[in-house]
């Protein structure tokens, strides 16, 4: 496995690669921290998949609002204010 290109081996990939092998060989499942490690990633991985979700809503519910309720300037307010958080909602999920 290279890194970056440069053609060198990263020792953090190449032990996993090796615990993958060794795994594989053995028979050996998921040990228990590898299966809570996954549930981890799972479940920010949701968080962020809904901080997206949200951002794309919330922009375009500011969109929208800003072009309905051109006259009010409290409308134009929370268009602003919900454009600005969506953009820190999609800053957020990446």
């Amino acid at each position: 496995v290279t890194c970056l290109g440069c053609g060198l081996c990263s020792p953090c990939c190449a032990f996993d690669v090796n615990r993958d092998i060794m795994k594989e060989e053995h028979s050996l499942g998921t040990d228990p921290v590898e299966a809570r490690f996954e549930k981890c990633q799972g479940f920010f991985g949701e968080l962020m998949s809904c901080a997206a979700c949200s951002a794309c809503f919330l922009r375009c519910f500011a969109c929208t609002l800003g072009n309905i309720a051109v006259d009010s300037i409290g409308a134009q307010e929370l268009s602003g204010e919900a454009h600005r958080l969506s953009t820190a909602c999609a800053r957020l999920s990446r």
